[in-house]
């Protein structure tokens, strides 16, 4: 008679537990979307549970600069919104919690979300 072995599989990486919504205590979200308008520049930054920055977007940073008329108009916000998903789907994460801040739903922001639906991200992460 053979001898069976007995063992217990253990997932120990967390990102499959946050997919699954089984980390422990209390969340609202696991990854979260910020947005920063400013005169100059639009910033976007992901943010871990965790309070990490996972990934951002800017018009500071040079490659993206250079190929905009303006830093602070909607094309720039459309286009962050553009990079930010592309970084999204190549990190993995392809839903995220929208911190609105109390902005209205138009005009760079309207441009910025659009972009980032068309990218493939959803703005309604799953409740966890």
């Amino acid at each position: 008679m053979a001898a069976r072995a007995a063992f217990q599989l253990v997932n120990r990486n967390p990102r499959s537990l946050e997919r699954l919504g089984k980390l422990p205590g209390r969340m609202d979200f696991v990854y979260r979307l910020r947005l920063e308008l400013t005169g100059r520049h639009v910033t976007a930054q992901v943010q871990h549970h965790t309070g990490r920055v996972v990934l951002s977007a800017s018009t500071r940073e040079m490659p993206i600069a250079q190929q905009l008329y303006g830093t602070a108009d909607k094309a720039a916000a459309h286009n962050i919104g553009r990079v930010t998903a592309q970084r999204m789907q190549e990190s993995g994460i392809s839903a995220v919690h929208w911190d609105h801040q109390g902005r209205k739903y138009h005009g760079k922001v309207k441009e910025f979300l659009d972009a980032l639906e068309q990218g493939g991200i959803s703005l309604k992460e799953t409740a966890k």
